[in-house]
């Protein structure tokens, strides 16, 4: 089967050899699933060898258009950093404050 359009020769070698050795061989109706699903999702960003390259790379046998987009998403995205303390005495201190607590020796039952 003839690499599709936007996939080199070296690109769709590999994928075959990929989908070889996890012996799941590309039959006629997977390649037209996948040729199809190529042309429809690829754009300049994700052009039809770099999804074979990454269908490649992640050891997949096909791709979904979401894994794509997810892929290209940051996965540690630094958490809002919170001003306000927080822990056990922390809470203790909100706790007094709030109810009116205080008998000024820094013993409190709370």
């Amino acid at each position: 089967m003839p690499p599709p359009a936007g996939v080199s020769e070296e690109q769709w070698a590999g994928f075959i050899d990929h989908r070889k050795a996890k012996r799941q061989p590309l039959t006629d109706r997977a390649y037209q699933l996948l040729t199809n699903r190529l042309t429809e999702n690829a754009n300049d960003e994700w052009p039809p060898g770099r999804i074979v390259d990454l269908i490649v790379e992640r050891g997949w046998l096909t791709f979904e258009p979401h894994w794509i987009t997810r892929t290209a998403e940051p996965r540690n995205v630094t958490r809002a950093y919170h001003d306000r303390p927080s822990g056990p005495i922390e809470a203790r201190r909100r706790a007094r404050e709030q109810y009116g607590v205080d008998d000024g020796d820094g013993t409190c039952p709370i």
